[in-house]
């Protein structure tokens, strides 16, 4: 029977936001290097989207039908669920992998705020704009602060 490890106790917050530096990331010679050429070619698919952007703007229809509408946005919302689900389980245990979580959480309550608003017509639109600015943007901005605020400050990291 394996023993489980013991949870990771997160430090007391502090008020500034932890900085982050490019060191932190790989350490030996060939992991930078290749972190180096992950990195350029993350900017380089990053650069390609614009004109895969333009394309999508002049060459979509301004409306479609979808043939699994409602298992879409059930998915996405049973997404959400899990992912303030596993936030929370893990700030109650003091973990801070919650900071991933939690920023994975932030970026599905946001991009769900942006569809709401984005695909409703007529009574819905006024419904999912309200619900945006009143729940969804303000649950990812907390997503968000947690994300930022349980992140391992690079000290913190070295003396484990």
């Amino acid at each position: 029977m394996r023993e489980r490890p013991a949870p990771v106790r997160l430090a007391a917050p502090s008020r500034a936001v932890p900085r982050i530096t490019p060191r932190a990331v790989p350490r030996s010679p060939r992991r930078a290097a290749t972190g180096r050429w992950l990195g350029r070619g993350l900017i380089a698919a990053g650069l390609g989207m614009f004109p895969w952007l333009v394309v999508l703007a002049v060459s979509l229809p301004g409306s479609a039908r979808a043939a699994h509408w409602a298992v879409a946005w059930v998915g996405l919302d049973a997404m959400e669920g899990a992912g303030l689900l596993a936030t929370g389980w893990l700030l109650t245990r003091q973990d801070e992998r919650c900071s991933l979580t939690a920023a994975i959480t932030a970026t599905l309550v946001l991009a769900d705020a942006w569809f709401d608003v984005t695909t409703a017509a007529g009574p819905a639109e006024i419904t999912a704009v309200l619900m945006a600015i009143f729940i969804e943007i303000p649950v990812s901005l907390l997503c968000a602060t947690v994300a930022v605020r349980c992140f391992p400050h690079r000290s913190e990291r070295h003396h484990r």
